[in-house]
């Protein structure tokens, strides 16, 4: 666990970022790795079947009927496939990150502006507020033109708070260890939660358009990550003494020996083998 523990710190080093952030001039937002942040990653365990991890998400009804439509895109292009398979198949593929750098680029710049500055939002509607109060009642222009302000100001700071998506429904899929190590490990360099990060590769969603149930400091940070994998790669996940291969060398093994010691019974005993 501490070569684990220590692969990550190297490949989520906050140099990397430092770098990153004085080259569109945002050095500031290094502030979002620093205080109250830790890189989510963790180990899958091992089991003894090949494709030994389900990963589960919940969607909501219109995910549900996007996954709907996209088996029965498949179906009728040829060979059908399992939800299992499609939900697998899906959640390890791979992200344009070229296009989702420059979305995050975008967005890091996009968010230095006024409009998305939550306390300097809230500081100018009490001043309309403070306005709205000391007006004369009789003073019908000025209270509509305060109170549109107000009006437009709460849309602002609606805008930025991240929205709640309503998921009632659950999916799930079997994956291999390596797989299921693969997919933690990129939703950790991207920081997103294993769920989130499925979700993108699943519906194909992109930075700066489906993301806005994350909060704003959790946008820079994935921004921020998107340009560093970007950049650096995304390095590879810690790798623990067993792999799949050497799982599945292990069965084989085993089966060969059962296999063998039948053989043996059979012949010693002058057993038949239709039996």
């Amino acid at each position: 666990m501490s070569k684990i523990r220590t692969d990550l710190d190297e490949v989520l080093s906050l140099e990397d970022k430092k770098r990153i952030l004085r080259e569109i001039h945002q050095d500031d937002l290094l502030d979002l790795f620093k205080k109250n942040y830790t890189p989510q990653y963790k180990t899958p365990e091992k089991r003894n079947d090949s494709l030994d991890h389900q990963i589960s998400i919940t969607i909501s009804q219109k995910e549900k009927d996007y996954i709907m439509l996209e088996l029965q895109a498949i179906k009728n292009a040829g060979p059908s496939t399992s939800l299992s398979s499609f939900i697998r198949s899906r959640s390890i593929g791979n992200i344009d990150i070229e296009d989702w750098g420059d979305r995050a680029v975008k967005g890091l710049i996009e968010f230095t502006k006024p409009y998305w500055n939550t306390k300097e939002l809230e500081k100018e509607k009490r001043k309309y507020i403070k306005l709205l109060d000391d007006i004369d009642e009789d003073n019908q222009e000025d209270s509509f033109f305060y109170e549109k302000k107000i009006n437009e100001l709460d849309d602002k700071i609606n805008r930025i708070k991240r929205k709640s998506a309503v998921r009632g429904f659950r999916v799930a899929g079997r994956v291999t260890f390596d797989e299921a190590n693969l997919i933690r490990w990129r939703a950790a360099r991207l920081t997103l939660t294993v769920a989130d990060y499925i979700r993108f590769l699943i519906f194909g969603y992109v930075p700066f358009e489906n993301d806005d149930h994350l909060s704003l400091e959790a946008r820079k940070r994935f921004y921020i990550a998107i340009a560093d994998v970007r950049k650096n790669g995304w390095g590879n996940p810690p790798v623990p003494d067993e792999s799949d291969l050497t799982k599945l060398k292990e069965e084989n093994r085993v089966l060969k020996n059962k296999i063998n010691r039948y053989e043996r019974i059979i012949k010693t005993h002058g057993l038949s083998i239709e039996f």
